[in-house]
């Protein structure tokens, strides 16, 4: 999406537009060509001020709190399903 088009605007300015934003995220695309399920963390707000880029833009994001076991999960480097 590009930053000054409707729905650019809507994820930017989320909370002052009334957009509901919810974050998916998976830590792997795919794994051994399966591709891998997402997992919903939540309703989220943009702080509009760290938009940047366009297609894709990127910015930061206030989430929930994460459970400790998915936090940590995602944290590491080791690809569980390739461990012997």
């Amino acid at each position: 999406m590009k930053q000054d088009s409707e729905r650019g605007k809507d994820v930017i300015h989320n909370v002052e537009r009334k957009a509901h934003l919810h974050l998916f995220v998976r830590k792997f695309k795919e794994v051994e060509g399966i591709p891998q399920d997402y997992v919903y963390l939540g309703s989220v707000a943009t702080f509009s001020d760290t938009a940047k880029g366009e297609c894709p833009v990127s910015m930061n994001f206030a989430i929930p709190e994460v459970p400790e076991d998915l936090y940590n999960d995602f944290i590491t480097n080791v690809d569980k399903t390739k461990v012997e």
